[in-house]
């Protein structure tokens, strides 16, 4: 059995996998936990607006404090590239009737 932290997704994971989901929204800079986890997700490219690398850092140092020995902490970025280039001066519009 896996133990997560998800931010994102569902809430209801899918019934065939056996999960303890922990979903938490808060400073990941200050990340407390009650106990430790097998993964953490972080999702939607949170990691790029953090202000400089001492914050990153302190992030993944927390993550580490949570979690169990052979861990994973899955995370995506933008790359700089990706900001300048292709997103550049760019504007993506979804007009959805739905949302």
């Amino acid at each position: 059995m896996y133990h997560l932290i998800l931010n994102g997704f569902p809430r209801t994971p899918p019934p065939v996998l056996n999960l303890i989901i922990q979903y938490v929204c808060q400073d990941m800079r200050r990340l407390e936990l009650y106990g430790t986890v097998d993964v953490t997700i972080c999702m939607l490219d949170s990691l790029n607006p953090l202000p400089g690398l001492p914050d990153i850092q302190n992030v993944f140092r927390r993550v580490s404090q949570y979690t169990e020995p052979g861990g994973l902490f899955l995370f995506d970025v933008n790359t700089l590239h990706k900001h300048r280039v292709t997103l550049g001066d760019q504007v993506f519009l979804f007009d959805l009737d739905e949302v």
